[in-house]
């Protein structure tokens, strides 16, 4: 039988559980379930032990589903891979940047990532919902 504990942290609300020796954290992050596995039973124990270690546990946790989150989004994007826009991409800043320009190809030179018109390699997506919304590959690296 499997042991539970709810907790939240930075107003996401989470579960753990604790199945023979695997322990679970599950939370919904972004509008998405996500689940980070590990075998630690001190993590699981400190979830709700002193404040400090609470806190603390609590905290890694957040960080592994943000991991485990982000990880899976920007998997699909493939080094190496060709894709092409298929809506203009302005930027979230002060300037509104056009990032990329529809019916342009653009190319994955780091994992997760698509260069960018700027020539950035490193941006990143923040769910899968909006990277398809964008773009479609059009050649495998």
């Amino acid at each position: 039988m499997a042991n539970i504990k709810k907790f939240e942290f930075r107003g996401y609300k989470f579960v753990a559980e604790k199945n023979k020796e695997v322990f679970a954290f599950l939370a919904k992050y972004k509008g998405r379930n996500v689940v980070y596995k590990t075998t630690d039973a001190t993590l699981y124990e400190d979830i709700d032990g002193n404040e400090r270690r609470s806190h603390a546990a609590r905290a890694f946790v957040y960080e592994k589903i943000k991991s485990v989150y982000y990880g899976s989004v920007n998997s699909d994007i493939i080094v190496g891979a060709t894709y092409e826009c298929i809506k203009d991409v302005v930027m979230i800043d002060p300037e509104g940047e056009l990032a990329y320009k529809k019916g342009e190809k653009y190319r994955s030179d780091q994992s997760g990532c698509i260069t960018d018109e700027q020539g950035s390699v490193n941006h990143y997506w923040d769910s899968v919902e909006d990277f398809n919304e964008y773009f479609k590959m059009v050649e495998n690296g």
